[in-house]
């Protein structure tokens, strides 16, 4: 019913967003509904950026994406917005634009908060259990009445991030997360043209950002059994969102590491973030929700809102990390 439709996914926006976004353009043009994704080029990961100006022509670039500013002037109550791989309205790419009541839908793979969008068209498809928003996506293409999935145009580009988008969010199917949708989606993509080694290329890490991911891996603390804690330097400059999720990324690589702490600077204001990790023991989402953010069980995430240093942030982290620890304990010994 609707006259457009406008996709759009989070704030530093990754290839899991992405590819989510692009699969569901690819529904809307299959239905033959002008569809854009609303995308702000400064707000979107590194790799995002890169694999959008190399993978898109100036013309396909026109005719995919609009920018936030633009959506907002001409969406109206005819259209339809779907939002994807985020529910918070605070982290929604152009976020004023849910103040215009359009009607909505929320596809997520993150934890709902009290926060969670609210005033949608049909109740919030979250689905903690998948692995990825672009996973859920897949799975709806194929498994619903409206379309065949054989018969869906997906190109071999759409197909390739979205593919790199479960790479990402799955840590290349190393998450306890991963589950036999996940491989699902994946041979469809596959099947679609996907290409896995350009998936791959997709993600990799310049040698900077390596030297970068080392020296702040190296100075990581134990605070728990197996649970791993570090942070950039006080005075270490602005750093992507992104890098700080590379590093936890990289600490879950390690042997031994059920659980991974990163923090770094992300605003000149002092802003701080912390990326979190974990292999599925112990529920991440729930230590970040205790200090304001929120997630997946096994990756989530928190920006400061008030002014502290590194230590003091290290400090909380410790605290709420300790309180959840013996809050389990005590669950156990009810048992």
């Amino acid at each position: 019913q609707a006259k457009n439709i406008y996709v759009v996914g989070h704030k530093d926006t990754d290839m899991d967003a992405l590819g989510a976004c692009l699969a569901v353009k690819a529904l809307g043009d299959h239905f033959k509904k002008p569809t854009k994704i609303i995308l702000d080029y400064p707000d979107t990961e590194k790799r995002t950026r890169a694999a959008v100006s190399s993978l898109f022509t100036a013309e396909e670039n026109k005719l995919t994406f609009i920018q936030s500013e633009k959506a907002i002037n001409i969406i109206d109550e005819k259209d339809l917005l779907v939002v994807l791989d985020v529910n918070n309205p605070d982290l929604v790419v152009g976020n004023s634009i849910l103040f215009k009541k359009i009607p909505t839908i929320v596809i997520d793979h993150h934890k709902r908060t009290d926060l969670t969008i609210t005033s949608t068209l049909y109740d919030p498809l979250i689905d903690t259990s998948a692995s990825s928003t672009t996973e859920l996506i897949v799975d709806i293409i194929m498994h619903n009445r409206f379309v065949k999935a054989k018969e869906l145009n997906l190109t071999e580009t759409t197909a390739t991030i979205m593919l790199s988008g479960i790479y990402l969010d799955t840590n290349f199917f190393r998450l306890r997360s991963v589950g036999p949708r996940t491989f699902e989606a994946s041979r469809y993509l596959i099947e679609k043209g996907a290409e896995p080694t350009h998936a791959h290329d997709l993600l990799k890490e310049d040698f900077a950002e390596l030297l970068i991911i080392n020296r702040v891996t190296a100075s990581a603390e134990t605070i728990e059994t197996g649970v791993l804690l570090t942070s950039f330097l006080e005075d270490d400059p602005i750093v992507e969102s992104a890098l700080i999720s590379k590093i936890s990324n990289a600490m879950m690589d390690m042997r031994g590491v059920n659980v991974a702490f990163v923090i770094g600077k992300v605003k000149a204001d002092g802003t701080l973030k912390v990326s979190a990790r974990s292999d599925g023991s112990i529920n991440v989402a729930l230590i970040m929700e205790k200090l304001g953010g929120g997630g997946h069980h096994t990756m989530a995430a928190m920006e400061t809102t008030t002014v502290m240093t590194m230590n003091a942030l290290k400090t909380l982290i410790k605290e709420t990390t300790q309180e959840y620890f013996l809050s389990a304990k005590e669950m156990q010994g009810v048992k």
